[in-house]
């Protein structure tokens, strides 16, 4: 029997995540030979307000371009919007049932640096906000983490198991490297430390060299972590493609990254791809996300 074309074009997301990972592991290959032979020239982008949001070197494009060549096929066979962050948003993600969301390398400023914290992240996100696939390369460590709605989430391939780390009362708090120049920045590492330490924490261990997606991937790592990004005014708090995998993959680990809004993220907001509306807020400690909540709330 011939099959009709919306049976003919519907995804087959494993098939697509499989098509993700392999896009994503050649890229991020590419970062570090782009890495090993040249010497990184910072270009400047007009987007957001912070220098994370602005800054761009030769890889990211080289990533870019492997990773879309590597999605073309499944973009038209199925009919996906795209949407990447060193592209202009053409708005088919508010069209097409499903559009790739593509951030070729998050953490461009440790990337500049020469210091781990970069990788490649790619999801597939539904219309409606919801994140299909997440795909995420540290290209450093070489190891890659995946998950697909309702099927659960791996790591190198393997069935990724959290309830197996041992809780020793150490608590990982992810600080995005330009929060440092707020000056509300140490009181609110002192305010979180004084509220873990209340809840039973011996140590705080606190990480700001990473960009957006290895904090995140860091949090589902450790036993207890945290990692926020306070709701402004102007444009930041990271955009769609910093948050959209790591949430497919946290959903998958049994919980569900947050807007200062106490809903799920927004990783499809018609007005903005920027999250600064409502921030994030990742933590698998359910009470550190309540804190921030109330302390945001408060400050405000």
């Amino acid at each position: 029997m011939t099959q009709n074309k919306t049976e003919r074009n519907t995804p087959d997301f494993q098939s697509l995540c499989d098509i993700a990972l392999s896009v994503a592991e050649q890229a991020g290959d590419a970062i570090q030979a782009y890495k090993a032979k040249h010497e990184i020239t910072v270009l400047k982008k007009t987007t957001g307000t912070s220098e994370a949001s602005q800054v761009l070197t030769e890889a990211d494009r080289q990533a870019q371009e492997i990773i879309i060549n590597g999605l073309k096929k499944s973009i038209s066979e199925f009919d996906l919007g795209l949407l990447s962050e060193e592209s202009t948003d053409d708005e088919s993600r508010l069209r097409k049932e499903y559009f790739w969301c593509i951030d070729p390398l998050d953490g461009t400023l440790p990337f500049i640096q020469g210091h781990p914290g970069y990788a490649v992240s790619i999801a597939l996100v539904r219309r409606d906000g919801t994140p299909i696939i997440g795909v995420v390369r540290d290209p450093v460590q070489k190891v890659s983490y995946h998950a697909i709605l309702e099927k659960g989430a791996f790591r190198n391939g393997l069935a990724w198991q959290t309830d197996n780390l041992i809780k020793d009362k150490t608590f990982d708090l992810y600080i995005d490297t330009g929060f440092r120049k707020y000056d509300f920045c140490k009181e609110v590492i002192s305010a979180s430390e004084e509220f873990l330490y209340k809840n039973g924490f011996k140590n705080i261990r606190i990480t700001q060299d990473k960009g957006a997606v290895l904090n995140a991937i860091g949090i589902l790592e450790s036993p207890d972590g945290g990692y926020f990004k306070f709701p402004k005014k102007t444009d930041g708090c990271g955009s769609l493609w910093d948050f959209a995998a790591t949430a497919c993959i946290a959903n998958e680990l049994g919980f569900s990254p947050i807007g200062f809004n106490n809903k799920p993220l927004a990783l499809n907001n018609p007005e903005t791809t920027f999250m600064n509306k409502n921030g994030a807020i990742y933590s698998n400690f359910k009470p550190f996300s309540e804190f921030v909540l109330e302390y945001f709330q408060k400050r405000k």
